[in-house]
């Protein structure tokens, strides 16, 4: 019986970075990266035939130690290799690849000689796979040799001086009874097919008693790897056909496995750091710290501490995650250190999955007092698994966690050092859709000619290097911090970075993700549909751009509702002028009861009509991206001897009655929803100044604008303030008006508005 090896080492089960092993991925790491992929490559090494008892331990060891694994991504006509592993142990628990992509895994071990009776090939190469979210691939290297044995029948005639030959175009191999060239008749031959060659031939030869010279030869069709060719030869004594019978079978023998997990020890790994290098930070400045462990079966002591660990480990009762009681659990909350622990079935193995994460907080960091040595925090860690037979299996590990929190217990001091890496709640705008600014300090006094950040996208090899020095992307904002400003990134992509000083390349490699654009639903105007809304005068039909008539759903409102009771549709789709499609909004102002209704479209919802006053909800759930601008199509024609309702004169413009109308679209970005109401009793417009509006942007058209017939593009910047610095947005708003001042009920009837295809600009 041939024998899979099924190698569940983790080392062999790769994930790249940071994380570990064959685990999926669960807590504490949340969803995949947008962007990015997680890809877990496990290693199958098989091949073992009936003729031995299996790939023993040294042998299995010089396999995985000398194996080569390439990563392609399918290109056009060809496929690129984007990684490249040197022996099984290195292959990382996860690899992170570009999400979307096709790519395939190939490997291959041991030694590719034409014909030998003891070397031999494992090659494998996977299906084209897609990297998502997490994916999973089994890359099996199978014996690749076409394997040949000689197996000569008991009979009762007698042959001596046995021997066969098998050849191909390159080579050739010699079955002997005496051992000529250290095979025996029973040996097994490993031959690798050349490209041109897809049969054997065979020649044996013998003599029977009587001296009698016999050669049998023929050749082996249509060989295929992984099978063995077991070569038979029969006789029987018959004098009348001097001297016997004697034919060759050939047995087709596909190589036939048995499964043998071989468990791998438990994996220790530094997340988003790595473990073997120092944590340097000083007290106050450190951030918190995440350890993985993940081992098959159960892990069974995961222990902490060791003579220099931090005192406070040291006192602790018991410092045995997997075995402490809730009281001495409460003692290592108490310091700062937390654990997670979950249980997880591995579909490959059939075995459990018993995974720890440990968290040393930003708190117990900072308060680890300054010490002139490193403080070292030994964790080891112990597993066991039932394997063949039910037999128990145990595997340890330990790594070491270095701190570092003053200058002389420093290892190596790096001539740079990264910075924090920014994130959304306290940087919200460092890293935007197609840009980043990143923080590093310069440690060295002197002797570097150069230093910055060095990038690159994730699943990449290469770094690209921006000098913190070119003045026009960078900034030193003290002695030894700098930014730089990373220009021309790609949307919603994954990127990793560091620091860099002449050819010293740092250690400590974050990642960052740009911001996604955000495109703006039903921006093209195609869509409509009506809802009931309860007027004054009964039930009305209230026009709505959006699919389904659900004014609440629609990412935009209107003031329809608020026309309704005066039997008018102020905004309604319009064939007339269309950037695309078939429709574009068509905005116009009216007059009814005496008052200037204006045409409006707007990101949000019509609340309700208090009296002849609306009250609305400006703003929609966005993607919190950072957009430069915003564009639209535009056509304006603006209705003239404007009329101003008795008591606003002083929030129009001087000179504004009895002229044309003014056209205005607005754009802002904002924490929450804005509340608008007419009402003068208790007025209350968008107000730019407003603490929930981080960004703002505005057009105000006075005159005819594009030509008749015609659309015309129109971009309005948008502006930040100093808000935005610290908060993330999270709403969008846009209101167009036919007429400006319609929130004052002044305007002119016949203003008319066109707008198509507005599109958040990055």
């Amino acid at each position: 019986m041939r024998k899979i090896i099924r190698n569940i080492s983790f080392a062999a089960v790769g994930l790249l970075g940071v994380f570990g092993a064959a685990c999926t991925m669960d807590t504490p790491f949340g969803e995949t990266e947008k962007g990015t992929g997680i890809l877990s490559l496990t290693t199958d090494i098989k091949g073992e035939t009936v003729t031995r008892a299996g790939i023993d331990a040294e042998e299995m060891g010089a396999l995985r130690k000398n194996a080569i694994v390439y990563i392609e991504r399918k290109a056009t006509g060809r496929h690129e290799v984007i990684r490249k592993y040197n022996g099984l142990e290195t292959i990382p628990g996860q690899i992170a690849l570009a999400k979307g992509q096709t790519y395939l895994a190939e490997g291959w071990t041991g030694d590719s000689v034409s014909a030998s009776f003891s070397s031999k090939f494992y090659r494998g190469k996977t299906e084209e796979f897609r990297v998502e979210e997490t994916s999973s691939v089994v890359l099996k290297m199978n014996i690749a040799n076409v394997l040949v044995a000689f197996a000569p029948e008991t009979f009762d005639m007698e042959l001596t001086d046995l021997t066969m030959t098998v050849k191909h175009s390159r080579g050739e191999l010699t079955f002997t009874e005496k051992g000529e060239g250290g095979s025996t008749l029973h040996s097994t031959g490993y031959f690798m097919m050349p490209s041109t060659d897809k049969s054997l031939s065979y020649v044996v030869t013998g003599k029977t008693a009587d001296g009698i010279d016999i050669t049998r030869e023929g050749v082996i069709e249509n060989v295929e790897r992984a099978h063995q060719y077991l070569v038979r030869l029969k006789g029987s004594s018959a004098p009348q056909f001097g001297g016997g019978m004697i034919k060759i079978e050939i047995e087709d023998i596909p190589v036939i496995e048995e499964e043998v997990a071989i468990f791998g020890r438990p994996f220790i790994e530094g997340v988003e750091f790595d473990l073997a290098e120092q944590v340097v930070a000083t007290p106050g400045t450190f951030s918190e710290k995440m350890v993985y462990v993940c081992g098959y079966g159960q892990i069974k002591t995961l222990t902490i501490g060791g003579e220099k660990a931090p005192e406070v480990i040291r006192n602790l009762s018991n410092q045995d995650i997997v075995n402490n009681s809730q009281e001495e659990t409460a003692e290592l909350e108490a310091i700062g250190i937390h654990y997670n622990h979950t249980y997880e079935l591995d579909p490959a193995s059939g075995k459990d999955l018993d995974k720890y994460t440990i968290y040393f907080s930003k708190e117990f960091l900072d308060a680890l007092p300054e010490n002139s040595e490193e403080y070292v925090i030994d964790i080891f860690v112990e597993a066991s698994v039932r394997g063949e037979n039910n037999a128990v299996i145990k595997k340890s590990n330990s790594a070491k966690l270095r701190i570092a929190n003053t200058e002389d217990a420093v290892a190596v001091k790096a001539p740079v050092v990264s910075g924090p890496a920014p994130d959304k709640v306290s940087s919200p705008m460092a890293v935007l859709t197609t840009s980043a600014t990143l923080p590093g300090a310069l440690v060295a006094e002197d002797g570097v000619e150069d230093y910055g950040i060095c990038y690159r996208e994730a699943g990449m090899s290469q770094w690209i290097t921006v000098s913190a020095k070119t003045g026009a992307v960078a900034t030193r904002a003290a002695k030894k911090d700098f930014t730089v400003t990373i220009k021309d990134l790609k949307p919603g992509t994954k990127y990793e970075y560091t620091v860099y000083a002449d050819d010293y390349i740092g250690k400590d490699i974050k990642t960052i993700e740009t911001e996604a654009p955000f495109e703006i639903p039903g921006a093209s105007f195609e869509e409509w549909s009506t809802y009931s809304a309860k007027t004054m005068l009964g039930n009305k039909n209230v026009t709505l751009p959006w699919s389904v008539g659900d004014k609440e759903a629609s990412f935009w409102g209107s003031g329809n509702e608020g026309a309704a009771t005066a039997n008018m549709t102020l905004t309604n789709k319009s064939g007339d002028m269309k950037n695309s499609g078939s429709y574009s909004a068509r905005l116009e102002s009216k007059s009814a009861m005496g008052m200037l209704a204006a045409g409006n479209i707007f990101v949000g919802t019509y609340v309700k009509t208090d009296g002849t006053d609306g009250v609305l909800s400006l703003g929609r759930e966005y993607n919190g991206s950072h957009p430069s601008g915003l564009s639209v199509w535009v056509n304006y024609r603006p209705g003239s001897g404007v009329s101003v309702k008795g008591g606003n004169e002083s929030f129009v413009p001087d000179g504004f009655a009895g002229g044309k109308d003014h056209g205005q679209i607005y754009v802002a970005l904002s924490t929450e929803p804005i509340e608008v109401r007419t009402k003068a009793s208790n007025r209350k417009l968008f107000d730019v100044n407003d603490p929930a509006v981080l960004a703002y942007g505005q057009v105000t058209l006075t005159d005819n604008f594009a030509p008749d017939g015609e659309l015309k593009k129109v971009e309005i910047p948008i502006e930040y303030n100093d808000r935005a610095k610290k908060q993330a947005p999270k709403y969008l708003i846009i209101v167009c008006s036919a007429s400006k001042y319609g929130d004052y009920f002044s305007g002119s009837a016949g203003s008319v508005f066109y707008l198509d295809d507005f599109e958040l600009v990055y």
